[in-house]
């Protein structure tokens, strides 16, 4: 039995993955105020949602769903809007519970409609960038002609229920987004920013003591395959759509831009520090650049602190001082270098040279990126523009649009066929899985699959964990509010982080929505079991259409996707043929 006690035997180290993806969820779901408060919020709107809707004996399957679904999903929720969609969603399903009776008993016929609603529906909400609110009718009236099958009395109650439970989701979202707790997109840019280069910050300063001392200081990480700069966009198309001016728009995206090239030139620089290369050169001017690499983290530090409040413009005003120290330094490591030029161009070897190279070329690129202010554009003109001004010429649809919308419409299809052929009513999961999986390209339909199913997994074990301990032992609705309100917080924490991991957290909610529906005792645990079978189904069904039938691949959309921006970037140009006069 000594031996087992043996010093030299050691535990096995763990793999590699399993390191990085500690290292990704480390920093995915790190802490901070902002991300704390916003899961507070979208929890506690889609909570009273849920609860109003219970309250009120909405008899639907997907009032928990509706609410998880608009919460956090888009712009902030303007009355107006919301009638608009509330609308659509009326007329959609009168018209779903009117077609679905007439073509349940014609498969042959209800088939080939579903496919073309859902292909066109499809097309437009994506060309008009529609969002949630039109994945919403889709879903909901896909239900309808799902339930037809199983119970062909029912449908026109459970429309009613349906459009009922959307109408508390719409307003309780309203009330929260323009009365009781607004969160606009342009301040979550801001605060967004800010992180950002405090990021980059804490990046550039651990590059720079590892490029120095590799025996003291650990290895930076690689750079992550990607950057903040979809998210941002994305926010800034958010702050237009509540109402931003023009002007500040054209600020808004400057800083955007700014603040992504500060980051491809950190990421390059990490690189450069981590190249395994002879120390020589840099030993000859470390003085200079520890000077220069200091003075950049201290503009990043003002940065980081200054845009969650404003965005410093005016190229023609003196920058502040920190500023002009960065380029004090830059200028003082350029001098030292060539000054030593001659010495070491005769004793380091190219790989060294063209290391060093580098790494002082992403400090000049730096300090190019925040000498200055950020340009002020143009105030908008007083007049309004003419009403004959000369309009764009309107595109062909776009090809690989289309077949996106056809892959749509036939992995409904499919995954329609697949629950009718099962006569399970609880498979109606399917189609939703079917809507919110499908992407236009095979990297992004495989990379949201992955997350989904992650999601799906934890979603359903918290799910069946919830109703075994819960069902038993609680039936009043604030015990179940209570439930909601947990995983709904930890479903929507996990979803604030970046592109990488956030759909997974948000289908956490999802799936619990989707399985703990009613918020009452759960005597049937089956129900939720085959409800999270339906979400696997539904993505092997998109699989099958998407990765191994009909397989659309990034980088053959890539070039027609870049000849229609430089199309329109010459349009808008003085003397295109988008342009009118020089103001507008």
């Amino acid at each position: 039995m000594a031996g087992f006690a043996k010093p030299e035997i050691r535990l096995a180290q763990p793999p590699g993955w399993f390191d990085q993806l500690a290292a990704l969820l480390s920093r995915e779901l790190a802490p901070s105020s902002r991300k704390l408060r916003t899961a507070l919020r979208m929890t506690t709107i889609a909570t009273l949602g849920a609860g109003l809707i219970t309250s009120c004996h909405v008899n639907n399957q997907l009032g928990t769903y509706i609410v998880w679904l608009l919460v956090g999903a888009g712009p902030m929720m303007d009355p107006r809007k919301a009638l608009a969609f509330l609308i659509a969603e009326g007329f959609a399903l009168a018209a779903s519970v009117l077609m679905a009776g007439i073509l349940v008993e014609s498969p042959w016929l209800l088939l080939p409609f579903l496919f073309a609603v859902i292909s066109l529906t499809t097309y437009i909400g994506t060309t008009f960038k529609l969002g949630a609110g039109l994945l919403l009718i889709q879903v909901v009236c896909i239900d309808t002609f799902y339930s037809v099958v199983f119970a062909p009395d029912e449908i026109g109650w459970a429309a009613a229920g349906i459009f009922g439970g959307s109408v508390i989701a719409f307003g309780t979202l309203v009330l929260f987004d323009n009365w009781l707790w607004p969160d606009l997109g342009e301040e979550l840019l801001l605060e967004s920013l800010g992180t950002s280069v405090a990021r980059d910050r804490s990046r550039l300063l651990a590059a720079a003591n590892y490029y120095f001392d590799r025996q003291h200081t650990p290895r930076p990480p690689l750079p992550p395959p990607t950057s903040d700069l979809p998210s941002h966009m994305n926010l800034l198309n958010r702050a237009a759509a509540e109402g931003v001016s023009a002007h500040r728009q054209a600020i808004l995206l400057a800083a955007i831009t700014r603040v992504a090239r500060i980051g491809l030139e950190v990421d390059r620089l990490t690189l450069m520090a981590r190249q395994n290369v002879p120390g020589q050169v840099r030993a000859m001017v470390r003085p200079e650049i520890q000077a220069t690499v200091e003075a950049i983290a201290t503009v990043f530090d003002e940065m980081a602190r200054e845009l969650p409040t404003h965005v410093a413009v005016g190229s023609d005003k003196t920058p502040p001082a920190s500023r002009t120290r960065a380029r004090s330094a830059m200028d003082a490591l350029s001098a030292r270098v060539v000054q030593v030029r001659p010495v070491y161009i005769r004793i380091a070897s190219p790989a060294e040279l063209e290391n060093f190279a580098d790494f002082t070329d992403s400090l000049a690129a730096l300090t190019r990126e925040i000498e200055h202010l950020l340009d002020e554009p143009p105030q908008p003109p007083a007049t309004a523009s003419s009403n004959n001004a000369a309009q764009r010429s309107t595109d062909a649809p776009d090809p690989a649009l289309v077949r996106y919308s056809l892959k749509v419409g036939v992995c409904v299809v499919l995954g329609y066929l697949v629950g009718i052929v099962d006569q399970r009513p609880e498979l109606n999961t399917i189609l939703t899985t079917v809507i919110i999986t499908a992407l236009p390209t095979y990297g992004a339909a495989l990379r949201k699959m992955n997350l989904r199913i992650v999601g799906a997994f934890v979603g359903g074990l918290i799910s069946l964990l919830t109703i075994i301990i819960v069902t038993p032992n609680f039936s009043t609705l604030p015990s179940y509010l209570i439930a909601v309100f947990v995983v709904f917080y930890i479903s929507a924490y996990c979803s604030l982080s970046s592109g990488r991991v956030s759909y997974a957290g948000k289908q956490i909610g999802t799936t619990f929505a989707l399985v703990f529906t009613g918020l009452s005792p759960a005597l049937d645990v089956y129900t939720p079991l085959w409800r999270i079978w339906a979400i696997l189904l539904g993505t092997l069904v998109v699989a099958i259409v998407t990765l191994m039938w009909w397989p659309e691949y990034a980088g053959d959309s890539l070039l027609p996707r870049l000849r229609k921006v430089i199309r329109d970037t010459l349009s808008i140009v003085p003397g295109g043929s988008a342009s009118n006069t020089e103001d507008e």
